[in-house]
């Protein structure tokens, strides 16, 4: 069974702060003309993200650590030595998926080409919104597996920890 997730973009809290590291600058500061720019950004993003996500829980799983491989079901992964290597010990795997919608990342698209500072801004606030998001569904299914006595690990992703970001197809 999959367990879905739908969050407004309010239900986040994206802060101006929250993309300072991304958009390349030192945390926690954004010199001038950027922060009335991501301000305007962050109140268009409210109704441009459509906010979903969710996970399926696998209990049956098949790791080899020679081969950096984890299949799951009739699907294998090869997430990297690290990654296989860290999760070793797992019995079950959890499969997240999440989006902030195709509508931003349209928009970003679209106006990229007249003034990419802001589609980039709009790019980066697309990716902070999936991983807050991220964040709030793991904090779910945390309180979850604690009522059965089970742990979680660290959250991967294709792109992570030398895992080539292709194998997202697979999650799909």
């Amino acid at each position: 069974m999959i367990k879905t997730f739908q969050f407004t973009f309010e239900e986040l809290n994206i802060q101006p702060e929250d993309l300072t590291v991304l958009l390349g600058f030192d945390e926690g500061i954004i010199p001038e003309p950027f922060p009335e720019i991501i301000q305007q950004a962050l109140v268009d993003a409210q109704r441009l993200c459509k906010i979903r996500g969710g996970y399926k829980v696998f209990d049956k799983i098949e790791m080899n650590l020679k081969a950096a491989t984890i299949k799951i079901e009739n699907t294998t992964f090869s997430p990297s030595k690290i990654v296989t290597t860290q999760l070793k010990d797992a019995n079950s795997a959890v499969l997240f998926v999440c989006t902030a919608g195709e509508e931003i990342s349209n928009y970003s698209n679209k106006i990229l080409a007249d003034d990419p500072m802001l589609g980039y801004i709009f790019d980066i606030i697309g990716s902070v919104t999936v991983e807050r998001a991220m964040d709030k569904i793991q904090e779910i299914l945390f309180t979850e597996l604690q009522k059965s006595g089970l742990n979680l690990s660290d959250r991967y992703s294709p792109g992570y920890c030398e895992w080539n970001v292709a194998e997202q197809q697979k999650l799909f």
